[in-house]
């Protein structure tokens, strides 16, 4: 196969099925000989998370229906944060109040509030006398 050139000097292979079509940032993009008819939807609901039975299947009903205990949360980065927990959202992300931040060396910090994007959640640990079945299927009966 032999190269183009770009304008700036930089080679790539020819585009062999016809011209490149790049999505625009934040919106989607609009091929015009695209089969399918009627109007372009993104692939989740916008703000609102994955729906039906992905919440079902997942600990996400779980963490929900944690709002309220005192937990604590393992991040990624070996960071630790126990306080009550205070929201959790349809994404995991979670807010947890008058909180301690444990890191990996021993430093403690005392946060009145922390947000901690689900991305970085490891673990959640909640108290030993919770029961996750029930705790489940009370949140499932209130959905």
């Amino acid at each position: 196969l032999a190269s183009t050139h770009t304008h700036r000097g930089h080679t790539r292979a020819p585009n062999l099925d016809g011209p490149l079509r790049r999505p625009v940032r934040g919106r989607l993009s609009h091929d015009s000989r695209s089969p399918v008819h009627g109007p372009l939807t993104p692939a989740t609901p916008a703000m609102g998370g994955k729906q039906g039975p992905f919440r079902e299947s997942s600990l996400l009903c779980f963490v929900q229906a944690l709002q309220g205990m005192k937990v604590v949360i393992e991040m990624r980065n070996d960071v630790a944060v126990k306080g009550t927990l205070t929201d959790v959202d349809d994404r995991m992300n979670c807010v947890v109040d008058n909180a301690v931040r444990l890191t990996p060396e021993g430093h403690k910090q005392k946060l009145d509030q922390i947000y901690i994007r689900s991305r970085v959640i490891r673990y959640v640990h909640f108290p030993p006398a919770v029961d996750p079945a029930a705790l489940i299927g009370k949140k499932r009966m209130e959905a």
